[in-house]
Formats: structure tokens, C-alpha cells, sequence
């Protein structure tokens, strides 16, 4: 059996106390990475789903307002609100039908979301980060 000093007996709590405020702020950065990079997916997929409706639909005689179309899809694909797409949209191209028109243009959409980072990092000047989603497809109505 082994004995300890008096002097060593609050070794192992304040070791701990130390290495706990890292192990923290490494199992929180894990976190909001993961968010991050959900986040910038989610968006990814439904850039795509947008561009791909633009794409597709964009010379259909029956439709009448595209750009509602395509608000819905994104809603949907993102699960959130109408209303709340506005914001996330960056840029739009929409096809055009005009006779003159190249015949090889593309839908192009762009969404854009600011993510408030849950760092607790003292004097952090990079406390929001922003996610994008793009996508680029060929108009083929």
C-alpha cells in the first residue's frame, strides 16, 4: 500500500481544474463547427433545389411568377418560413426568354446566412461567420 503525502492530496483537482476550461472550449468548437458545417450544407442542397427549379421551369407557359416558385422551393428545401428567405438570398439569375438569348445560360443562385459563433473567447473579433451556398445550372426549360 502506498502513501501519499499531505502536500499531493490536491494534486489531481487542480490539474483538473486547469485542463477542464480546454477540454470546454475544444468540446464547443467541435460543436459550432458541426453547426457551421450543417448549416453551409443545408444551404448547398437547397441552392440546388432553387437553381434547379429556375432552370427547369423558367419557360413553362402555365407559370406564372417563377420567382414565388422558386421562394417556395427554398423554403421547403430549408424548412423555414417564406418570409425568411428573402434574406438568405444573395444573388439570383433567372433564364431568360428572350430570342436572343445565348443557349447555353445558366440559373445561378446564391444564398447567403450569418451564423453567431457560441465562443466563450474573450475579446474575439470573430464572433460571426458566414455560410454560403451556391449553385449553377443550365437552362434547359
Amino acid at each position: 500500500m502506498m502513501r501519499t503525502h499531505e502536500s499531493e492530496r490536491g494534486a489531481a483537482a487542480v490539474e483538473f481544474g486547469l485542463v477542464l476550461p480546454l477540454l470546454l472550449l475544444l468540446l464547443l468548437g467541435i460543436i459550432e463547427f458541426s453547426r457551421v458545417f450543417h448549416t453551409q450544407l443545408r444551404l448547398q442542397d437547397a441552392a440546388r433545389e432553387g437553381a434547379r427549379t429556375i432552370a427547369l421551369q423558367y419557360d413553362d407557359p402555365g407559370l406564372l411568377d417563377l420567382v414565388g416558385v422558386t421562394k417556395q422551393t427554398l423554403a421547403d428545401a430549408l424548412g423555414v418560413d417564406l418570409a425568411d428567405v428573402d434574406d438568405l438570398i444573395y444573388d439570383v439569375s433567372y433564364c431568360s426568354t428572350d430570342a436572343d438569348a445565348p443557349e447555353d445560360q445558366n440559373a445561378v443562385l446564391v444564398l447567403r446566412q450569418t451564423l453567431t459563433l457560441a465562443l466563450p473567447l474573450p475579446n474575439a473579433d470573430w464572433d460571426t461567420v458566414t455560410v454560403t451556398g451556391n449553385a449553377q445550372m443550365l437552362c434547359e426549360g
